[in-house]
């Protein structure tokens, strides 16, 4: 990736009217004397690491008699200061720099800074959906942050995850990436995305893509929980949870306009990669608006020649005048047909009505084009591959959320916040095997509706062809206490129930002994964790805790082949699974 940074900095000259006239006079007189006797009245900051403009640089004489602070350009007015002053640039993140007015001159009025290492508490998010230290957390979690995405510029949030080498990603094809945690899954791990679940009733037991459906470019931070997380997020969350945050809308603190923007484009040989990402920030005081835009191409894959035997791509099918005839691979490393393209919106608007309440609208959209499920591309039924077609048709989700925070609110609580979102996903399979002419579809459409209200106070292919209902709700309490300087306790309980009501209207095919299906399922679970932390830096937690996945239409009514040999049939009496788990 190429990243072009380029500034131009105006200086205005403060000459008097006397000088003005001599220097009339005097046109002979080098122009070193004139830089000299002028100075530029602005002065810009950057970071001398990646050349970001540096805000809320404090600039001061040496008598701290006249200061000024750099905004969100990193551009500050020196224009009070005296040609003869010597100037100090402090921020509490770099180390000061002094210079007087005349090397700020040969500088061009622009000063690198460089950054300080400062221990910090790391904040993390997705333990209990409020900020909290780090040292006071008994799970395991990984953080993947902004600065990590940016160096590893992954191509898919599936590649995201794998950065932190603790999420292992298995790829039937490129255009997919289902994570597993200790072992877990599909939909035995959540995913979630700024405080919305992503999981729905037709999330699968086989391995899942939808994890692509999220931008890498538009990621803030990306946390993953390892072991059970129902306490907080509910069923599904049986391995763990992967809670990605998207960039924020960023306001401005000096009363002026915060514009800025970033512009990407990649490309990579391995599959002929191109991708082109544009994101832009405008800020007022009290609201802005984020844009972020990101298209992927994607041509066949380039597997390594020093690959284990039997991967080699020695054939592929076309259709040529509505017959399928089988071709010669002229590259066996070449993944025949693995391409696809994929869209990224997202929009954001955020209001501060006052300093104890915002408002934070959130839009994101992707679809992509067909995408090959290259595994069942490559099996071969004899000496003739089995399947002619194998793909996902588009992959399409769209979700609006709004979210409201109040912040220091009242005595009932510290702070609360209201979640209402939308989702809307379709996904469709296609399939046709070797000369027939028969293609075998199954599309799934689903809406969905979030609800989420949380408070913080601190103390001291369906079958179902009749339409389905599925819902829903839960109650949970959380508390976080340091029982000691050194204890922090951790508990939680949750109670859940999930309703659904399955339809078969069509039994032409297949003869149930039942026309619909019905559950009512209820789970309690709860998390018990204790954290002790030594005078020396030294952290000691254990963690125990408990999670539940009820089944979900994908579950209960779905008629489909998961491997050669084996075909999974519809049953209405499946239970919720459970998993206990303790981390030390």
């Amino acid at each position: 990736m190429l990243k072009v940074i380029s500034m131009t900095v105006f200086i205005t000259p403060n000459l008097t009217a006397s000088f003005r006239q001599a220097l009339l006079h005097y046109s002979i007189i080098p122009l070193l004397f004139l830089s000299l006797v002028s100075f530029g009245q602005q002065v810009s900051v950057y970071n001398f690491t990646d050349l970001a403009p540096v805000q809320n640089v404090a600039i001061y004489n040496l008598g701290h008699t006249k200061s000024v602070l750099t905004d969100e350009k990193g551009v500050a007015d020196i224009s009070i200061f005296e040609a003869t002053d010597t100037l100090m640039f402090q921020h509490t993140a770099y180390f000061t720099q002094i210079i007087n007015m005349l090397e700020l001159q040969e500088m061009n009025f622009s000063v690198g800074i460089a950054g300080r290492t400062i221990q910090l508490d790391q904040i993390i998010i997705s333990a209990n959906k409020w900020e909290q230290d780090r040292e006071d957390i008994p799970n395991k979690i990984t953080v993947v942050p902004a600065k990590e995405i940016a160096f590893e510029n992954p191509q898919t949030s599936a590649d995201l995850l794998g950065i932190s080498n603790e999420v292992f990603i298995q790829k039937s094809q490129m255009g997919g990436g289902s994570p597993m945690i200790r072992g877990f899954s599909a939909n035995s791990v959540l995913l979630v995305v700024d405080g919305v679940r992503m999981n729905n009733a037709i999330y699968r037991s086989g391995n899942l893509q939808n994890v692509i459906f999220i931008d890498p470019n538009s990621i803030e931070s990306s946390e993953v929980i390892f072991g059970p997380g129902s306490v907080i997020y509910g069923s599904d969350a049986l391995g763990g949870v992967m809670d990605f945050h998207t960039k924020k809308v960023e306001l401005s603190s000096l009363g002026t306009t915060n514009l800025k923007g970033n512009a990407m484009a990649r490309y990579s040989s391995a599959n002929n990669e191109k991708t082109a990402h544009v994101d832009l920030n405008f800020g007022r005081k009290n609201w802005g608006f984020l844009t972020s835009v990101t298209f992927s191409d994607f041509d066949d894959l380039r597997q390594g020649s020093k690959g284990l035997p039997g991967f080699d791509r020695k054939d592929y099918v076309e259709s040529v005048d509505g017959r399928d005839i089988m071709v010669g691979n002229a590259d066996v490393n070449m993944q025949i047909p693995s391409a696809y393209s994929q869209v990224n919106v997202l929009q954001k608007f955020f209001v501060k009505l006052s300093d104890h309440v915002n408002l934070d609208y959130n839009f994101q959209f992707t679809t992509s084009s067909n995408i090959p499920r290259y595994d069942r591309l490559t099996q071969y039924s004899g000496d003739q591959l089995k399947y002619s077609r194998w793909y996902y048709g588009p992959q399409k989700w769209m979700m609006h959320a709004l979210k409201v925070n109040l912040l220091n609110y009242g005595k009932l609580f510290n702070n609360a916040s209201v979640l209402v979102a939308y989702q809307n996903v379709e996904e469709g399979r296609y399939d046709r095997k070797f000369g027939n002419e028969k293609l075998r579809s199954r599309t799934e459409k689903v809406d969905i509706l979030n609800l989420n209200i949380d408070f913080d106070k601190k103390l001291s292919p369906k079958t179902s062809d009749g339409g389905t209902d599925y819902a829903s709700g839960a109650v949970y309490a959380s508390l976080s206490s340091n029982l000691l300087e050194q204890l922090t306790l951790q508990t939680g309980l949750r109670y859940s129930y999930v309703y659904l009501n399955s339809k078969f209207s069509d039994t032409t095919f297949y003869h149930f002994p039942y026309e619909a299906i019905k559950v009512n399922n209820g789970a309690l679970n709860g998390s018990l964790g204790m954290v002790y932390r030594t005078a020396k830096q030294w952290q000691f937690n254990v963690n125990l805790s408990s999670g539940f996945r009820v089944p979900n239409l994908d579950d209960i009514a779905k008629v489909f082949d998961s491997e050669p040999g084996n075909v999974i049939v519809p049953n209405e009496n499946l239970k919720p699974e459970y998993a206990y788990n303790i981390d030390a």
